[in-house]
């Protein structure tokens, strides 16, 4: 998919997010939040081979960034692309959350010292990992006496609680995807993020909700987080997918055809004979997913049942049916209420306080635009 607005003068970002099989890329303005060329190239067809994720995810970029670049030439703006942010998903990232607690006989000042102390007791075994293959390490929360502050410095309390997040992704792919996108932006510096910390930054700027399951459905598999208050306590990754959903639907059929048929379904548009072979295809597949998803649920609900809310991320091809497939399910045994999920598909337009950007970008990339603009107005 492609789009562009046009901007004169302006200094720009690049936003490039990886999931597994696929490259998006935005270029957006730093001063307005205005996303103003973007595309994606990505793999539907068939699954990476395994070893072979550095070489496929850098020509990705170079397609992709290729076309971006043509795009932005044409808009008239000669502003050169100075930084780039780099988000990259599951499988690829792997995201961890520490927590590090610290109390007091009475009321303490916190300083940085003790925040500093927090942070390298929660990443401990993180600061002493490759640093090659490190995405991010940070602090993601802070909590005095149990109640979460943004600046805990200079207050009393006495407990202090830190949340660490650190992500890593094999050293080999990082280095593949530094290197194409300095080939795009020889002068960008690129700062290195995971996806959950884009959902659950933008979610804590919209004050969706204090706790839900976020879902993000990538073209190979699905990656689902536990969250409560702003901070990761549990994930798990399932290989599905939009990839091997459209495949289960379509069979051999072409897959960009097979979601073209999802989104009639979606408008209740869809009466011929293909609809309705693709509609007793997923009915068939139905309690595999299921199960799959079941499984899923059961193991992130471990010790700890899940909110009622789900927050979804995925492609608006599958996404209504993803929307009333996660509602209608029981899957109440999962849940704290014993109810049936609760779901809000994420799109680009619901971050239209944060970035500008047209109704036809991707959920996930405008999640990474919209985290890139967070990052920059600070």
């Amino acid at each position: 998919m492609f789009g562009s607005t046009h901007l004169r003068r302006d200094t720009v970002v690049a936003i490039l997010v990886i999931e597994d099989s696929s490259a998006s890329i935005t270029l957006m303005s730093k001063d307005s939040g205005r996303v103003i060329v973007y595309d994606r190239a990505q793999a539907l067809a068939e699954p990476q081979l395994e070893g072979t994720e550095s070489a496929s995810t850098a020509t990705l970029i170079h397609e992709v960034g290729t076309r971006v670049m043509d795009a932005y030439s044409k808009t008239g703006m000669r502003a050169p692309v100075t930084s780039a942010y780099c988000i990259v998903h599951e499988p690829y990232a792997r995201t961890r959350v520490r927590r590090a607690v610290k109390s007091f006989e009475e009321d303490t000042r916190i300083s940085s010292d003790i925040v500093k102390e927090l942070f390298r007791s929660a990443c401990a075994e993180e600061l002493e990992a490759d640093p090659e293959g490190i995405l991010e390490a940070g602090v993601l929360a802070v909590e005095l006496n149990g109640y979460a502050t943004d600046h805990p410095v200079g207050q009393y309390a006495h407990t202090a609680e830190l949340f660490a997040i650190s992500s890593d992704i094999n050293s080999e792919l990082k280095k593949a995807i530094g290197t194409a996108l300095w080939s795009l932006w020889p002068a960008a510096y690129i700062s290195w993020r995971s996806g959950i910390r884009s959902i659950l930054s933008v979610e804590r700027v919209l004050q969706h909700k204090r706790e839900y399951v976020a879902v993000v459905v990538g073209p190979g598999c699905t990656s689902i987080y536990g969250i409560d208050n702003g901070s990761l306590y549990a994930s798990h990754t399932v290989r599905e997918g939009l990839r091997t959903i459209l495949a289960r639907a379509g069979g051999s059929r072409n897959p960009m055809e097979t979601a073209s048929y999802f989104r009639m379904i979606a408008r209740d548009a869809c009466e011929d004979d293909t609809c309705a072979a693709i509609l007793g295809s997923l009915g068939a597949a139905e309690p595999d997913l299921v199960r799959v998803f079941g499984d899923a649920f059961s193991a992130l609900s471990t010790g700890r049942k899940l909110p009622n809310d789900i927050v979804l991320v995925a492609d608006a091809d599958l996404g209504t049916w993803l929307t009333r497939f996660f509602g209608r399910i029981d899957f109440s045994q999962f849940t704290a209420t014993t109810l049936p999920f609760n779901v809000e598909q994420i799109s680009a337009k619901q971050l239209s306080t944060v970035i500008e950007c047209p109704d036809t970008l991707s959920p996930v990339l405008a999640l990474g635009a919209a985290h890139a603009r967070i990052e920059l107005r600070r």
